[in-house]
């Protein structure tokens, strides 16, 4: 956590954790899929594909932090993980759902409209970073989402996660809502509410 969001955030969670408090913030962002959607060039040569259902193994290497029945669990809700690999190797990841949406940060679930898909967890190995690699498969899974009939794309984002905020903007995408919640003990109050 020190190394990928910073001192600031670790002793923030310290502090609430300690307490006994959690708060969770996310930011709710949407993309027209009717716009023209630009090309983006990743600064790595990289390779964009739908990950087969027999590749899953190679994804739980990439993110030994994923639960496997929890990836079980969305291939066979029909959500589908798309990634880009460099030099053979999964290097960029993310998961697309076409019915409903899972923001596991707040432990829910939205339902979509038919027209709409919710992408997530996207996820960039650290040592591949800033080279445009998320940003080039967005753009590259956003075309054929609209060539699949598709009309809205809606993702979230961790509210100070700045960085992947102006990516996504860079890409079309727009803020449109706030959710979280804030937990202390067994009392806990959900937030909904415009940017």
């Amino acid at each position: 956590m020190l190394q990928e969001e910073g001192a600031g955030e670790l002793w923030r969670r310290i502090l609430w954790e300690t307490q006994g408090i959690f708060h969770r913030r996310i930011l709710l962002m949407e993309r027209s899929l009717d716009e023209p959607i630009s090309e983006v060039a990743s600064r790595l040569p990289v390779v964009f594909d739908l990950l087969k259902e027999t590749e899953m193994g190679e994804y739980i290497s990439f993110r030994p932090d994923a639960n496997p029945s929890e990836i079980r669990s969305r291939w066979c809700r029909g959500h589908r993980c798309f990634v880009g690999r460099h030099a053979g190797q999964i290097v960029n990841a993310g998961w697309v759902g076409t019915s409903s949406g899972t923001i596991g940060e707040l432990g829910r679930e939205i339902e979509l409209a038919p027209d709409e898909v919710f992408l997530y967890d996207g996820f960039t190995s650290p040592r591949f970073r800033n080279q445009k690699i998320q940003q080039a498969r967005h753009a590259w899974i956003l075309r054929i989402l609209r060539d699949a009939g598709f009309r809205r794309a809606i993702g979230h984002v961790r509210l100070d996660n700045i960085t992947q905020i102006r990516a996504l903007e860079r890409v079309g995408y727009h803020s449109f809502a706030v959710m979280g919640y804030v937990k202390l003990g067994p009392w806990r109050r959900e937030f909904s509410g415009l940017p």
